[in-house]
């Protein structure tokens, strides 16, 4: 069944923080469409607990994100 304007998309990855978001980078970089979905509006207050590993820099730069992260 196609629903009228629903989108279509190859990954729904329910919670766009961290971990949702580095799951979602090597998808899209190989080509699939996916949607991130999180219960939180964005911009949102919410802080994050999440440590870097010692190679969690190395892989942010990997990613494309270092820049945002330091800015």
């Amino acid at each position: 069944m196609t629903v009228v304007g629903a989108e279509q998309v190859d990954v729904v990855i329910v919670g766009s923080r961290l971990a949702g978001c580095a799951a979602a980078v090597p998808l899209v970089r190989a080509g699939r469409r996916v949607v991130l979905l999180d219960k939180s509006r964005f911009p949102s207050d919410q802080l994050s607990t999440h440590v870097l590993v010692p190679n969690g820099v190395a892989e942010l730069e990997r990613m494309g994100a270092l820049a945002h992260v330091l800015a």
